[in-house]
């Protein structure tokens, strides 16, 4: 598993930015490193990231995949497979 970390300044809240740098690393690693299976990890209440990530085809993981990948208890893992084309 690679981490790779996105963060958010407030003042440029809500003018899609951070959709447009998320949709772009995804293109980024399906299209040149051939990833087919995509997580996230957030805070539980950051409700604008869980929100974004749901809009972009993310789901919630299962209790077992929190547990596996040592999820914090006031995280949430979420969860996106590629379809193959």
């Amino acid at each position: 598993m690679r981490v790779i970390e996105a963060g958010s300044l407030t003042p440029y809240w809500g003018r899609g930015l951070a959709r447009q740098a998320v949709e772009a690393m995804i293109a980024e690693l399906v299209g040149h490193y051939r990833v087919r299976s995509l997580s996230s990890v957030l805070k539980r209440g950051n409700f604008r990231s869980m929100r974004l990530l749901e809009c972009l085809g993310f789901s919630p993981a299962s209790s077992e995949q929190h547990v596996k990948h040592r999820v914090e208890p006031d995280e949430l893992m979420m969860l996106r497979e590629i379809e193959r084309i």
